[in-house]
Parts: C-alpha cells; sequence; structure tokens
C-alpha cells in the first residue's frame, strides 16, 4: 500500500464537487477504488431528503448483476453490514463478524462469486437531521496485507465518508423556500412594519450565508445565527438562511 500517496486523499477531495447525481456518485466512487486498489465500494445513505423515505439512496460499483440478486433474495434481512453498520459510530471491520453459517454463509460466498471483496471496512456516518449513511469498501487482500492497509482506510475513508455525504445531502436536498415573520417580534409589530423574511435554507452544515444589508435594522447577524442554532426558525435543517426583506 505505500504506493498510495497522501495526495490521492486531497485529489479525491476535490473532486467530490463533481457529484452532481447518483451516476457521478458512481463514476466518483470508481474513481476511488481504482486509486486505493480495492476491490468494490458501496455509498448507502438513508433519510437524505429529510422526509421519509421507503427507497435509499444507493451509489455502488457492484456489478448490476449483484444487486439485482441481493434484492431478489431479499438479502438486506440478512446483511450484517446494513443491520450492524448504522448501530456503529466507529468503523466496522467485516472481520467482526466471525465464520459466517448458514444463510449467511451463502451469502457471502455469493458475493465473492460476483466479485465482492473477502475482507471489507464500512465507515458509519450520522448526521445532524436523522440522516445517515454507510461507506463500504471491500478488498481480496490477505489477512497480513489487510491489517496494514486498514489503517490506512480508516483514516482516510472517514474523512471521504463524510465528505460524500454532505455533498449527496447537497444535491439531494433542494433549497426549501417558505416564508415566516420576522421570529422574535410581535404580531403587532409585523403588522405595523410589514416586514417578512424569505428564507432559503441552505443544506451545507457549517456554511454561513447571509447579506446583512438585506436583514430588517432591527435584527444583528449575530441574532440569526442565534436563532438558528436555538432552532427558532421552525422546519428545516438547522444551518443558517439567507434572508432578504420583502
Amino acid at each position: 500500500m505505500e504506493n498510495i500517496a497522501d495526495s490521492d486523499l486531497m485529489d479525491a477531495l476535490s473532486q467530490i464537487s463533481d457529484i452532481a447525481d447518483r451516476n457521478s456518485t458512481i463514476r466518483f466512487l470508481k474513481d476511488v477504488a481504482s486509486r486505493y486498489a480495492l476491490n468494490t465500494i458501496a455509498y448507502f445513505g438513508v433519510s437524505v431528503t429529510g422526509q421519509n423515505e421507503t427507497d435509499p439512496y444507493l451509489a455502488v460499483t457492484y456489478p448490476p448483476e449483484w444487486v439485482a440478486h441481493y434484492k431478489n433474495r431479499q438479502y438486506v434481512d440478512v446483511d450484517p453490514v446494513v443491520r450492524l453498520g448504522f448501530r456503529r459510530m466507529l468503523p466496522l471491520d467485516w472481520d467482526e463478524f466471525g465464520k459466517p453459517t448458514g444463510r449467511l454463509k451463502t451469502f457471502f460466498g455469493e458475493a465473492g462469486e460476483f466479485g465482492i471483496g473477502s475482507r471489507g471496512l464500512t465507515v458509519p456516518v450520522h448526521g445532524r437531521r436523522g440522516d445517515r449513511a454507510l461507506f463500504s469498501v471491500t478488498s481480496d487482500l490477505s489477512a497480513r496485507d489487510w491489517a496494514s492497509a486498514k489503517l490506512l482506510y480508516m483514516r482516510d475513508f472517514q474523512v471521504l465518508a463524510t465528505h460524500i455525504h454532505d455533498r449527496v445531502l447537497g444535491v439531494v436536498r433542494r433549497p426549501l423556500e417558505y416564508r415566516r415573520p420576522v421570529f422574535g417580534l410581535g404580531d403587532d409589530w409585523i403588522n405595523s412594519n410589514v416586514v417578512f423574511l424569505d428564507v432559503v435554507l441552505l443544506p451545507f452544515p457549517g456554511i454561513v450565508r447571509y447579506s446583512k444589508a438585506l436583514l430588517p435594522t432591527e435584527m444583528q447577524v449575530s441574532e440569526i445565527v442565534e436563532a438558528c442554532a436555538l432552532g427558532k426558525i421552525p422546519q428545516g435543517p438547522p444551518c443558517c438562511p439567507l434572508l432578504k426583506r420583502q
């Protein structure tokens, strides 16, 4: 694994902005798999739109035949990555599953026939708004080589998984627009001044965007940020809104 330079992580991070839909997500994952000499990579996100979902956001480098076989055999019911991954806060080495038996043995055996690596690492991501994701990689390295490579994987893929998840949220959660009266001000004040705020919530955690010139003079930027942090703006993700005066 010594041929994998630290620059590969930086290069991968710089390309995350190219993700614009599911297909581009898959292309990005294939590039990462090639950089790190992996068999496969999978991103499995749930509740990424902020609503109740029946279908997750799935982007994988698996052969389509395996995806269809997985669904047909309803392997989601036995897949230990799905069953245990979301309960974890730290990366999950598939070696922790132990020696599989019964249907689980069949599951891993058939996965190998479709090119899924015999060793794997899953990185869980827990968002702030109920969104969650699993970022999984597989390889056919020997036990010795896997022990060494895993140190690199745990470092790089915890970073990549978080940034990929944030990017997916940004792509899937289109800006939510709605109108709300100025919070913290009484109805009489609103009626007399006819001041409303058009709130555009931007789905990028940690990014605060505003224009002070567009805020009512009675409200300072610090008040806006504090109100967002305290959840005083109803609905939507807890990030600072872009505000404009009516």
